[in-house]
């Protein structure tokens, strides 16, 4: 006969056999062959008081919310990052915006201030009738243009990354149901 030995949330410690063992540690539970097969088959964790195996979540509810959140924070943060690196519009211009674009541009404003340009280049994608073109090019900007550029990137990036920790916090708040379902 097999015997499953438990704890006492009938959390699965070891199988035994009658047969085999002379002492069987308690508390146990005698199963069937076939529920001892059942539960080898399936990676079962858990044996009912009738024998019958199952699949278990023994962790407490907030060691699953915790995971459940920091399943969901990674998401958000790839999500937000994208969104970053995707970029914004700028009248008939795609402007990329990682942290690398806008330190070139930075860079690019303050040499065109330095040797008192007008006119700045400045490399970007055409977006004509909501399309991106597929390559970048370089177009000449007057440097009030660029600035304009930088300031726009920059409350763009500071407004995503709000919406990202605000997003974060708000589901700190939810229920173990709304985050098994959330998406985003």
């Amino acid at each position: 006969m097999k015997i499953a030995h438990i704890n006492t949330e009938n959390k699965l410690l070891g199988w035994y056999d009658s047969s085999i063992h002379k002492n069987i540690p308690t508390p146990n539970i005698q199963v069937t062959k076939e529920q001892w097969q059942d539960s080898i088959t399936n990676n079962c964790n858990k044996i009912n008081k009738d024998g019958t195996p199952e699949i278990f979540d023994f962790r407490i509810d907030a060691d699953i919310k915790s995971s459940l959140v920091n399943e969901i924070n990674t998401k958000i943060k790839t999500h937000f990052g994208n969104l970053i690196d995707e970029g914004f519009q700028y009248k008939e211009y795609w402007i990329t915006s990682k942290q690398k674009q806008q330190d070139d541009l930075h860079k690019r404003i303050s040499g065109v201030e330095m040797l008192g340009l007008e006119v700045g280049k400045y490399k970007c994608y055409k977006y004509i009738n909501n399309k991106k073109s597929d390559n970048k090019e370089i177009f000449p900007f007057s440097l009030e243009e660029l600035k304009n550029i930088y300031k726009v990137g920059s409350v763009f990036i500071d407004k995503t990354l709000q919406e990202e920790e605000d997003m974060l916090i708000s589901i700190r708040k939810l229920s173990i149901t709304k985050l098994q379902n959330f998406k985003i």
